[in-house]
Parts: C-alpha cells; structure tokens; sequence
C-alpha cells in the first residue's frame, strides 16, 4: 500500500495509473492512425499532412495565455467558485479564438504555399479548430481542477479516439488522402468538444457569469504561466516548424514519424505532469510537499529512462515494420529523440511542480532560456546533420531546461 493523501486517495499511483493509462491509449493510437496515414500518403504526403495540421496546432498554443493552467489553479483554490471561473475563461476564450482565426487565415497561404495539390485550402479548414481546442482545453482544466480524474482522462482521449476511428474508416474504404483527414480532424473536434462540454455540466461547472476580477485573475496567473507554455511548446514543436519551411514535404514526414515514435518516452513525464499541479498546489506542509514532488521527479525519470532504453533498442525493426522501408530514415533522428523525451518528461513535471507552488513565471524563464537553445542549436545543426541534427537540438534544449528547473524548484520547496 502506498503513502496516503489525508483524505485516504493514493498518493501517486492513483492519479498517476489513470493519467499514464490515458497516455498510453492516446499514443497508441497515434501510432496506429501515423502507420495508416503514413502507409496511405507516403513520406511526402505525410509530411505535408503533418504541415497543415502542425500550424492550427501552433496558432491556439501561441495564443491561449494559459488559460486552462490558470482556470486549474483558481479552481483548485477556490472550488466554491468553479462557476464563475468557468464562465469568466469561456469570454477570454472566446475573444482569443477571433484574434487567432483572423491571424490563422491571414499567414497559412504564406507558410504552406511550398506545398503541392489544395494544401492551403486545407489549412484553411484545418484552422476552424482553433475556438474548439480553446474550449476543449478549458473544459479540461476544469475537471483537471475539480480533481475529477475519470471524466479528465477521458476529455484527453476523446479526440483521439474519435479521430482514430474516423481514419480507420477512410484506410478501410480506400478514401485516405490529405483533404479526408484534415475533414476527420475537424469532425473529431467537434465531438470531443461536445463531449467534454457535457461531462463539464455534469459537474455543474456551467452556467455562471463572467466576472471582470476573476477575469484579471485569470489572465494575471495565465500569462505568467505561458511564458513556460509558450517556450514549451516552441520548444517542441519549433523543430518541426523550421523543417516545414525550410526542407522537402518527405523529411517532414520522417521527422513526423520519429517524433510519434519516441512520444512512447514523453508520455510518462506528461502523465505525471498533468496531475502535478493540483496534487502539490493543494499540499500545504512543506515536508509532505517536498516528500510528494522528490516521489513525481524520481519516479518520472526512472520510468522514462527504462522505456527510452528499451525503444531504443528496438526501434529499427518496429519502425521499419510499422511504417515500411521508405521511412527507414526515420530510425536514427527516433533513438535520439527518445533521449530527448526523459529530459522532456522531467520537465513537464517540474514546470508543474513550480506551477503548484504558485510560480509559473520560473517555469517560464527556464522554458525560454530553453528556447534560445533550440534556436541556435538549430540554426548550427539543421544545415549539416538535417533531421537528426533537429533531434540533437531538442535533447540540448530539454537538458538545459531541466537543470534551470531542477534549481528553481529546490529554491521553491
């Protein structure tokens, strides 16, 4: 039996098990539906694919304000106040989702005009998911907040699975293209969102107004905690975005598939992560905290080296029997990656960590420091080793980060 929270919850393995649980499901079934594209498209169009999906993505992550973080951390802090703390996240949302819609619109013939065949009409149509993954995302934090672990998991698996089954559908049917998956997307959003937008009203979460006190809250905690979000999330995705612009549609698609494949890693660190900050922002004895953060780090690591090892050694095989022989290419920037993926584990735990404690701007400064090590190690890599050199990048931002923030948060605790 493991440590106990005082009102009885296991004090790891609980949130942990259903959190890593969920993880898996989503990263297997991303590797299922990345075979099927990858089988269907081929290294090309899958990474023209991956491109027109990647900025939609990018677009709601650069302009969210970390809203679902601050929605979490008011919720956890005042439960009695779910209500207007929801309402007060939808407005902010909902003014966020028109100021990234008319940018989305505005840049996506500039960064995908390299593309071949309607990728940028497709990339227009990809981008009407950006109001639903800002209400998505808030919906989650809600139940993430409510420490509603369950109804939580399942706000995180809903898109992929409906996405999945609908690619399934298509492969089977022989009407897997570019255009079908990017109107499968769409569609899945638009379910997810529906389903996590009932299991919110469930919890009684609705129906509140907006309040302009809340509303300062919000955006006082969330920018603070997107400095972290943002460098994050630049930090992954910066990589992809640069050889989107810079290399042919078939190094995108390798690159694609080594990313997919070393999230096997990852996954540990952001199960832990997601349940980080409401476990130690609701944790006030120092000793308890300290003893709870030392039991997420350790173990987040252990884990992730474990797996990373064991991917390693078989990642030549699994891919090339996955994916087939055309993305063999895909094997050597993958085992980096994996290394990459136990210092991005450690991080997403730690971020929260500082997060719970009340100081995402620390988290934020480790991320952008993180940042301008990508970018150098980038613009020095890119040109001489390709993809591998982006994978090379990524493990020296990632370690950088977890040193910055290992430090930070001993300071904190």
């Amino acid at each position: 039996m493991g440590p106990r929270f005082p009102d009885g919850t296991l004090a790891f393995w609980r949130p942990f098990g259903a959190s890593f649980a969920t993880s898996v499901l989503i990263w297997s079934t991303g590797i299922l539906t990345g075979l099927l594209l990858a089988r269907a498209l081929g290294p090309a169009g899958r990474g023209t694919l991956a491109a027109v999906m990647l900025w939609p993505a990018t677009y709601s992550t650069l302009g969210v304000f970390g809203l679902g973080d601050a929605v979490t951390y008011h919720i956890v802090r005042g439960p009695e106040r779910v209500r207007q703390v929801v309402a007060s996240g939808l407005a902010v949302a909902a003014v966020l989702s028109v100021l990234l819609l008319a940018v989305g619109m505005a840049l996506t013939p500039l960064v995908l005009h390299r593309y071949e065949g309607r990728a940028v009409f497709w990339g227009l149509v990809a981008m009407t998911q950006i109001p639903l993954t800002l209400v998505s995302q808030l919906g989650s934090a809600t139940l993430n907040g409510l420490h509603r672990y369950g109804r939580f998991q399942l706000s995180r698996a809903a898109f992929v699975v409906v996405s999945a089954g609908g690619v399934v559908v298509l492969a089977a049917s022989g009407h897997l293209s570019v255009g079908s998956a990017v109107c499968t997307y769409v569609a899945a959003n638009v379910v997810a969102t529906g389903v996590i937008a009932e299991l919110v009203r469930r919890e009684g979460a609705l129906g509140g107004r907006p309040s302009r006190e809340t509303t300062k809250e919000l955006l006082s905690y969330g920018f603070k905690s997107h400095v972290a979000i943002l460098s994050s999330a630049l930090n992954q995705r910066l990589d992809q975005l640069v050889i989107s612009l810079v290399l042919a549609p078939r190094q995108l698609g390798l690159y694609v598939v080594a990313v997919a494949f070393a999230g096997a890693v990852g996954m540990i660190g952001s199960s832990v992560g997601m349940v980080t900050l409401p476990q130690v922002g609701r944790v006030a004895a120092p000793d308890e905290r300290r003893a709870r953060v030392r039991r997420l780090v350790v173990g987040t690591v252990v884990l992730s080296v474990g797996a990373g090892a064991a991917f390693a050694l078989v990642a030549h095989p699994l891919i090339v029997l996955a994916f087939g022989s055309s993305f063999a290419g895909a094997v050597t920037p993958a085992r980096i990656l994996l290394l990459a993926g136990v210092f991005l584990g450690a991080n997403a735990v730690l971020s929260n960590v500082l997060r719970g404690v009340g100081r995402p701007l620390q988290a934020g400064m480790a991320e952008l420091g993180a940042l301008l090590v990508t970018v150098a190690a980038l613009g020095a890599l890119l040109p001489i080793l390709g993809i591998n050199g982006a994978a090379v990048a990524s493990v020296l931002a990632y370690a950088a980060t977890t040193t910055w923030m290992v430090r930070q948060a001993r300071r904190a605790l």
